[in-house]
């Protein structure tokens, strides 16, 4: 059985591919992601922060992932948390970033406009999309 990796050499690996996805190089990503995965959604944070869409883009390209959908290491709750320009919020989902709704609903009040108008819009879309109790059971 291979051996586990240490608490404080994970957070070194995530710590150096966010560094590189704050640089935005996607050559540098690219590499770096072959050699290590990072977990968390450390780098998408920060390529998010940045509003760097290529990186976003690269980083999913490279099947890193994207965190959970609520709590500490959300990226979406990371992004509306910090008011994250609705592009970035857009691209988030259709890249396939988990999402909790139930979450999006309470935090809507206190976004911006044109960021609640779509993101209420697009949780209205999901809940329509999931099978009711009834579909569900058959």
């Amino acid at each position: 059985m291979p051996a586990m990796p240490r608490p404080e050499a994970q957070r070194s690996t995530a710590c150096v591919v966010s560094c590189v996805a704050d640089a935005g190089c996607e050559e540098a990503l690219e590499w770096l992601v072959a050699v290590v995965l990072p977990d968390g959604g450390r780098p998408f944070r920060v390529a998010a922060r940045n509003g760097d869409l290529a990186a976003l883009r690269c980083l999913a390209r490279l099947g890193c992932p994207c965190g959970a959908a609520s709590g500490d290491q959300s990226v979406f709750d990371f992004c509306l948390a910090d008011k994250m320009p609705l592009p970035v919020l857009r691209l988030l989902v259709e890249l396939g970033c988990p999402v909790d709704l139930a979450a999006c609903r309470y935090r809507a009040p206190a976004l911006p406009d044109e960021v609640r108008e779509w993101l209420l819009q697009e949780a209205d879309q999901r809940l329509q999309q999931q099978p009711g109790p009834q579909e569900a059971a058959v």
